[in-house]
């Protein structure tokens, strides 16, 4: 059993925001049934707010990338692979630091628009690189899924559909 609780706040939807707030660490700290949603948990609510946000809007404006980050083989001393390591940048063009973003996306409905977005560019940019012959063709990408993404059930879907968007094998 979980038990949050709020002060009184200005609005319903206030405190509906806080109350799951409450909820959410409740389940978070080990040991602790109950949380209040105080000054620290109403700073962290805002700050997971301000990051959604930023996020939604670089999914709209595509500057989620995918940085391939190569895997050499010991034997070969060739690529043999890529991870694809999630990345925002920043209207100015700065990158959002990784640390800042993940932890929130990762809890949110916003993962499995995330790592869609990782994957269409990853694989496009493997696709890029087998066709300029600067890798093999067998050069395959390994991208990082959260378990809420994993739980959705949506992946094999999103899989499929962004391989067949770049004309690979299903």
């Amino acid at each position: 059993l979980q038990v949050g609780l709020v002060n009184a706040l200005t609005s319903v939807s206030a405190c509906k925001s806080a109350l799951w707030s409450s909820l959410r660490q409740a389940r978070v700290v080990a040991g602790h049934s109950m949380v209040e949603f105080d000054e620290n948990l109403r700073s962290q609510q805002a700050r997971q707010v301000r990051v959604e946000a930023k996020v939604r809007k670089a999914l709209a404006e595509d500057r989620i990338k995918a940085y391939l980050q190569p895997i050499i083989g010991t034997v070969s001393g060739s690529v043999e692979a890529f991870e694809a390591l999630v990345r925002i940048a920043n209207p100015d063009g700065s990158l959002l630091p990784p640390g800042d973003f993940i932890p929130v996306i990762e809890n949110s409905e916003l993962i499995v628009p995330v790592t869609r977005a990782v994957l269409n560019d990853g694989i496009s940019t493997l696709v890029s690189l087998r066709n300029a012959d600067l890798v093999s063709p067998q050069t395959s990408l390994a991208v990082n899924l959260a378990p809420s993404h994993l739980l959705s059930g949506d992946v094999p879907g999103t899989v499929t559909e962004v391989l067949e968007k770049h004309s690979l094998p299903t």
